[in-house]
């Protein structure tokens, strides 16, 4: 039983008392002064990183946290950045690319982006799922 201590009383009745062991944490939940979202801040390569949660519930906070922890932990944190390129970033990098090889399809791709954008405008990269995909389709 990892986590549980035992204590066993003599006497009249012997009772068991279990006690949590506290977990050990690297990073830490606070709420600014004027704000109502929760933050977290923990620790990657010594330097602190603080994140809001956009929830004002605690334990939507500890998850992240533990999410947070954990990839770092596993060597898998890339940084917020991913989580936070949006697909007009994806398809401006794209175009460049292709403008910078000196690709000769180039006008096929822009006429591609220019498709694209009329449905995936202000999503972020994350949120092109298959579903998202599927909802084009269908529109198209």
């Amino acid at each position: 039983m990892l986590g549980i201590r035992r204590r066993w009383t003599i006497g009249r009745g012997a009772t068991e008392k279990k006690t949590k062991r506290r977990a050990i944490v690297t990073g830490s939940i606070f709420k600014l002064p004027n704000g109502k979202s929760r933050n977290i801040k923990h620790y990657r390569s010594g330097k602190p990183c603080r994140e809001c949660v956009h929830s004002e519930k605690k334990s939507d906070a500890e998850r992240l946290l533990k999410l947070r922890e954990g990839t770092i932990a596993a060597g898998n944190f890339a940084g917020l950045k991913p989580e936070k390129t949006n697909f007009e970033e994806l398809s401006a990098d794209l175009v460049s690319d292709y403008k910078v090889n000196e690709n000769k399809s180039i006008w096929r791709v822009e006429i591609y982006v220019a498709q694209f954008k009329q449905y995936f405008e202000g999503y972020r990269a994350n949120n092109i799922t298959t579903q998202a995909i599927k909802g084009y389709t269908i529109t198209r």
